[in-house]
């Protein structure tokens, strides 16, 4: 059977395939594979044993804006200098095709008509016989990664709304809570107030910093080994010049027992319990009590803090959904103290759960025990 030049054209490396290629530049030389590559949005170049390119469709010029005659008979270096690009973009599109021995891919930008657009190639090595050849597949990946790139800003956009609403509700309670401190100090005088005021402004910085960390990578927590009585009793009588503000009762208990150290981050372990005062305090009517209470299970290994109130309960339709964030039933609430408490204490290994009836609601925090110098 006689070949036609086409088939000629488009099947052999002869000295006639790259006359017809030098006077036919636009001669479509792709056969139906490389048309359904095309098709598929799916670039084609093939290099001989030498590294030489060989063919490629039309999509491969597509993408990277130049004509076939620009890189078939030439070595596969050339592609390197086709366009200008930044120095790892040409470390890697110079690592990739310098040995194509193995099968890899490669992510690249690649800028077209002033437009830049992200390609991944892949290579392909086949060996037929003796000889080697060598084909490399180019895919327009630029819409997947700018919506990547979109999402990644949305979540960012997102967490700072996050952070924000955060940041506004604990400046929020740490003043109300300072106004009530600022008035037990005024009718107490003589009482030694530098721990207290060094507590307040540790919280306010810690606050803070949650903006300036936004940019930032996200990082672990820091942890420590801690005996959970002092940072309670400690959160409870910062809050009791409020709690008086509002004519209600708010006590520490710790069943006169030795309790034992849990893993946590002590700020962060005041913060959860602020936030559970104050919500207690806020479901409470003038004369009630709110408790904070500290235990140990020994025969399941936890520490266990409760905030009881003696409030009117929470609605059951309403007691799945409390720990979700931007969920609130307060007027003015933002619906991010609770999220943030699970969050927390989550982090710490911990559990955090609530029961709730018409006489009251009790807020559980469960963190596991550990011996002390075992963290």
């Amino acid at each position: 059977m006689v070949k036609t030049d086409r088939q000629t054209l488009v099947s052999t490396n002869s000295p006639r395939a790259y006359q017809l290629r030098t006077l036919l530049p636009n001669y479509n030389m792709e056969r139906p594979e490389q048309i359904l590559l095309s098709k598929m949005g799916i670039g084609y170049l093939y290099l001989d044993e030498y590294l030489i390119f060989r063919e490629m469709n039309r999509c491969a010029e597509r993408f990277l804006g130049v004509t076939a005659k620009t890189l078939l008979d030439r070595q596969w270096f050339v592609i390197c200098n086709l366009r200008p690009m930044d120095r790892n973009n040409l470390r890697a599109l110079y690592d990739f095709f310098e040995d194509l021995q193995v099968e890899k891919q490669m992510e690249i930008k690649w800028t077209v008509k002033g437009c830049d657009r992200y390609l991944l190639f892949k290579s392909v090595p086949l060996e037929c016989g003796s000889k080697n050849d060598f084909y490399v597949t180019i895919e327009d990946i630029t819409v997947p990664k700018m919506l990547e790139a979109n999402i990644k800003q949305m979540d960012r956009l997102s967490h700072l709304g996050l952070i924000a609403s955060n940041t506004a509700h604990d400046l929020k309670n740490a003043f109300t809570c300072f106004k009530g401190f600022l008035q037990m100090e005024k009718a107490n005088e003589g009482g030694s107030k530098s721990e207290q005021w060094h507590q307040y402004l540790e919280f306010i910085q810690n606050s803070l910093e949650k903006f300036s960390s936004f940019a930032k990578v996200e990082q672990q927590n820091h942890l420590e080994l801690i005996y959970p009585q002092k940072p309670l009793q400690d959160t409870v009588r910062f809050l009791q010049g409020h709690a008086s503000n509002k004519g209600i009762h708010l006590y520490f208990e710790d069943q006169d027992r030795e309790i034992p150290p849990v893993v946590a981050n002590e700020l962060e372990l005041r913060h959860v319990i602020m936030n559970l005062c104050i919500n207690a305090m806020e479901a409470s009517k003038q004369g009630g009590e709110v408790i904070v209470e500290l235990d140990y299970d020994s025969e399941k290994g936890n520490v266990k803090i409760h905030v009881k109130d003696e409030g009117c309960g929470i609605p059951k339709v309403n007691l799945s959904r409390i720990f979700d964030l931007y969920y609130t039933t307060k007027k003015n609430g933002t619906g991010v103290g609770l999220y943030n408490c699970r969050k927390l204490i989550d982090s710490f290994q911990g559990t955090i759960f609530v029961e709730s009836s018409a006489m009251g609601t009790i807020f559980t925090v469960s963190l596991p025990a550990k011996k002390a110098h075992s963290f």
